[in-house]
């Protein structure tokens, strides 16, 4: 599909794998990892290991490209019932060494995120029947304010109409974002933030949308 934003062109299409690393520098970018550690070494192992857990367990992974072909950025979905984008090892294999090292350098702190998100979603459910996750989104720094970011949920609204979705972010991320086209909130949590002092503490959220 082929949409226009600003002075550029915008085609989404499926994300093509080159592009991992280059998305896994937007979500660092985007989703503030620097706040969970001053190393760059983890920083980019997590971001890496993030980006190819999530392509490895999507169902649909589309990518934003502009008319030089250059990639804008990524949403990936987990719907019931349909087949992985990609079944390859590779990704897995990666995902699984990274996960190791991010253990090493995060210890349990990293889990803060699982056991809340897991609690929200199990009280969502059974609020209702869901068909699927929006399990990542991150747009290229650069473009902000072209238009990109709606662009990419537009397409995968348009393939997937009518299905019920939900995601997961947090105060650290721009949630406002999904209040401004239609994710209604249904839980927010305030918890521990990861890697900061105890007293310190960060809003996980939970929201979903009918496509």
């Amino acid at each position: 599909m082929i949409v226009f934003g600003g002075n550029i062109i915008i085609k989404i299409k499926q994300i093509n794998k080159k592009d991992l690393s280059k998305l896994a520098e937007f979500s660092s970018i985007g989703m503030h990892f620097d706040r969970y550690t001053k190393s760059k070494f983890l920083e980019k192992m997590y971001s890496e290991y993030l980006i190819r857990y999530e392509y490895s367990h999507a169902t649909v992974a589309l990518g934003a490209y502009d008319d030089n072909n250059q990639f804008r950025g990524a949403i990936f979905g987990r719907f019931n019932n349909e087949v992985l984008v990609d079944q390859g090892l590779f990704n897995k294999n990666y995902s699984t060494l990274a996960n190791r090292i991010v253990n090493i350098g995060f210890g349990s702190e990293s889990g803060v995120y699982d056991q809340v998100n897991a609690e929200m979603l199990r009280e969502l459910e059974k609020k209702m029947k869901l068909d699927g996750e929006l399990s990542l989104f991150a747009v290229d720094p650069e473009a902000n304010g072209q238009g990109v970011g709606s662009k990419l949920l537009s397409e995968l609204s348009r393939r997937y109409s009518g299905k019920n979705i939900y995601l997961y972010t947090d105060s650290n991320c721009t949630y406002q974002f999904y209040e401004h086209r239609g994710f209604i909130r249904d839980f927010a949590v305030r918890a521990h933030e990861p890697s900061q002092p105890l007293n310190q503490k960060m809003t996980y959220f939970i929201y979903h949308k009918k496509l």
